[in-house]
């Protein structure tokens, strides 16, 4: 438990970390104590260790963050962090739960796992003293979450915690003596959190899933988990009466309840002109629809259908881009309460030709803020192309790049926007026919808030009509970076995933199937972490 403790920030070795320095007289503290000069044997908080993600996103924190944590932020602090927002999704809780944690371990230990006894019997992130549990219990990021979020539940009935201020609900679980200090590193508690969660789920690995045409007025999501290597299957979801037309290419995968594992949404007409957004958690267990509109024509859709955290609350919500038919389209929004979608406010364009965009739309956190925005490649008149961006898929933030010559019908639909770098901004990508029975993957990175072209890869033989738009981006490896799989129609009757890490470097073929045709998936392979 924090008592007199000023902190420090940094790392001096694999053992002996830069950590928290004692202040023998509280008297002198200030409040929110500058991070000071001292060495204390830390803890890991992650046993695999720390990614490259973490390293990338510390960076971004570095810059984003206001108060004590401002500039100090390293890989060790965030895996530290990391492992603490997971076990707050794996509880069934919310962003909040997750900013108060992290409010807490910023004033009690700077986000360290500290494992020596420097303030009474104090140990761990939470510096929980004795009574709390033994000293490997304390050390244990998950076990050590779980115990405040349990005095927590307690202290704060019928989730009066949600509406409680956040320094008030640290200060009466940690009874410290210097309460004040919470409430001062609240707002970096939330960026954190927010920052974070994204990144805090399950296994690390995404694995592919496609929903396909059973060719009987029903549909099979077919899943695959990842080793990290290569794919196996998984078990599937198989509908009643389903009919695919009704859907199109409109299916798309995100956390849409928060709870740390990706689901699958998929905007179905119904008969009556309405549309409904149905949901499988974890997509294998149907959620049923968790929105039906007025009248809507999907039609004007197309394949433009993302599912992203837009807000930053930590769940995905789904957001369309719609022909208005008037040389004007409608970005249209939804919000996620963990349960259904509801209506959010929409982006309407001047003028915009659909026909120079086609499905060419992608979503992905391209300016770092935690928060997903929306991408378009669109064809200029002159022979050029433009990437368009929309700040969290509402407020137009211009054209971030424009080519030179560059025609987008052999990209056809394969647009994927990824943090495929790990800096922890997501950047466009697009597989390109070469017209000559090759293909390239064409890649960007961001500034966050421009995009500059980066080194492409390059096929030998290959078939784009075998693979069609079924292309993905997904972290298929868990090393913190995103990667590019494609499933391709081999001349046999069976297919392969193919993986390229970072849309680079071709990692091979992931798997190869029994006998299976393509043609009934069409466009609609997805990435999750299942």
């Amino acid at each position: 438990m924090f008592r007199s403790l000023m902190f420090r920030a940094g790392i001096t070795g694999t053992a002996v970390i830069t950590g928290l320095a004692i202040s023998t007289n509280p008297a002198l503290a200030d409040p929110t104590p500058p991070i000071t000069a001292a060495a204390y044997q830390l803890a890991p908080c992650d046993p695999r260790g720390t990614t490259a993600r973490d390293a990338s996103l510390a960076t971004q924190l570095n810059s984003t963050l206001n108060a004590k944590m401002r500039g100090y932020m390293s890989a060790y602090r965030v895996s530290c962090a990391r492992m603490i927002i997971k076990a707050v999704r794996d509880r069934g809780l919310d962003l909040r739960a997750a900013a108060i944690a992290m409010t807490t371990v910023i004033v009690e230990s700077s986000i360290q796992n500290i494992s020596e006894k420097v303030d009474h019997t104090s140990l761990g992130l939470f510096q929980q003293l004795d009574s709390w549990g033994s000293a490997e219990q304390r050390l244990d990021p998950t076990w050590a979450t779980n115990a405040f979020l349990n005095k927590m539940l307690r202290l704060y009935p019928n989730n009066s915690w949600r509406t409680a201020p956040i320094g008030e609900v640290c200060q009466a679980v940690q009874v410290s003596a210097y309460p004040e200090r919470y409430g001062q590193q609240a707002g970096d508690g939330q960026i954190i959190a927010n920052t974070i969660w994204p990144y805090a789920g399950g296994g690390g690995t995404e694995g592919p899933a496609m929903m396909r045409d059973d060719g009987d007025g029903s549909m099979t999501i077919y899943r695959w988990t990842s080793s990290g290597s290569a794919f196996g299957r998984a078990s599937d979801y198989t509908s009643g009466g389903w009919t695919m037309a009704n859907t199109g290419d409109r299916v798309a995968s995100g956390d849409v309840d928060g709870d740390g594992k990706d689901d699958v949404v998929a905007a179905y007409q119904n008969s009556d002109g309405t549309f409904s957004f149905h949901v499988w958690k974890n997509g294998v267990s149907y959620a049923g629809k968790w929105y039906t509109s007025g009248p809507y024509a999907l039609g004007p859709v197309g394949g433009r259908l993302v599912v992203a955290d837009l807000t930053g609350d930590g769940r995905a919500e789904p957001a369309m881009m719609r022909d208005d038919g008037d040389g004007s389209m409608t970005i249209y929004r939804w919000t996620s309460t963990g349960s259904a979608f509801s209506r959010a406010t929409d982006y309407t364009s001047g003028g915009w030709t659909m026909a120079n965009v086609g499905d060419r739309v992608a979503s992905g956190d391209v300016d770092g803020d935690g928060k997903d925005d929306v991408v378009a490649a669109y064809q200029n008149s002159d022979g050029t192309f433009s990437y368009h961006v929309w700040k969290n898929g509402l407020s137009y933030a211009g054209k971030w790049y424009t080519s030179g010559p560059y025609a987008l019908g052999p990209v056809d639909g394969r647009l994927v926007v990824a943090d495929l770098t790990g800096d922890g901004k997501a950047e466009p990508a697009m597989m390109r026919d070469d017209g000559d029975g090759s293909m390239t993957i064409y890649r960007w990175t961001s500034s966050g808030s421009a995009f500059s072209r980066a080194s492409d890869y390059t096929s030998g033989g290959w078939t784009m009509s075998n693979v069609g738009n079924r292309v993905a981006s997904g972290d298929v490896d868990g090393d913190g970076k995103d990667d590019i799989v494609a499933t391709y129609q081999n001349s046999d009757g069976t297919f392969s995933y193919h993986v390229w890490k970072n849309g680079v470097s071709y990692a091979g073929k992931w798997y190869t199937s029994g006998p299976y045709a393509l043609g009934p998936v069409d466009g609609r392979l997805v990435l999750g972490n299942w």
